[in-house]
């Protein structure tokens, strides 16, 4: 029996390894900026981390990777780049509850600092029947949520409307992330001809 599925509005998760030396850096974000305690993690002050002079080369890394996303993935017209972005740090018994990020196209974490329980979980954005199929296995079909594996040095980007969480750390060494939200490029989205458009007064008026 031949039979061809149909894969009908599938979420893209990417995942991309950073190839080079980032220890300066790390080091930076952890000595050098201030934290606050949150409600389960506790997270830079700050929350303009990539603007630092000494984060252009992971900067760079990432816009590329969005770039990627943007047109190889949803073949969009608009690009867009990193608003806002902050540094998570995760002693032993923290975790990250489940949330998603508003305000934001696609959402993205580097992973500065893993240990053996970091993978990041995300969760099936599609309701689930009041019915449940007893399965075999999971597959991305069936599958509730799915656990990325991750390590030092990886980033991973996904529309920010997914629900993910991050489980408590149960090792002695702190967990670092650097957190990212973005939007386009100059702050307009949408088509005129489709009177989708969203942007400023100027952006409006100058056809």
């Amino acid at each position: 029996m031949t039979v061809e599925p149909i894969y009908l509005f599938p979420t893209s998760v990417i995942k991309r390894s950073y190839d080079k030396p980032f220890l300066n850096e790390f080091e930076y974000l952890k000595t050098k900026i201030d934290y606050r305690d949150g409600s389960d993690h506790a997270f830079s002050t700050s929350i303009n981390i990539l603007e630092l002079p000494e984060l252009k080369n992971i900067k760079s890394f990432i816009q590329d990777t969005l770039d990627y996303y943007m047109k190889d993935v949803l073949d969009a017209v608009e690009r867009v780049k990193p608003t806002i972005s902050w540094v998570n740090r995760q002693p032993k018994g923290t975790q990250h509850s489940k949330h998603c990020h508003a305000n934001s196209i696609l959402s993205g974490v580097f992973y500065l600092k893993t240990t053996d329980s970091t993978p990041i979980t995300f969760h099936n954005p599609i309701p689930q029947s009041q019915i449940q199929i007893e399965t075999n296995k999971f597959n991305p079909f069936n599958a509730l949520s799915y656990q990325a594996s991750i390590a030092d040095g990886d980033v991973i980007i996904f529309p920010s409307t997914l629900m993910h969480s991050v489980s408590h750390n149960y090792d002695d060494e702190d967990r670092y992330s650097l957190a990212f939200n973005t939007f386009t490029l100059d702050g307009a989205i949408g088509s005129r001809s489709r009177l989708t458009f969203l942007g400023t007064q100027e952006q409006i008026q100058n056809e």
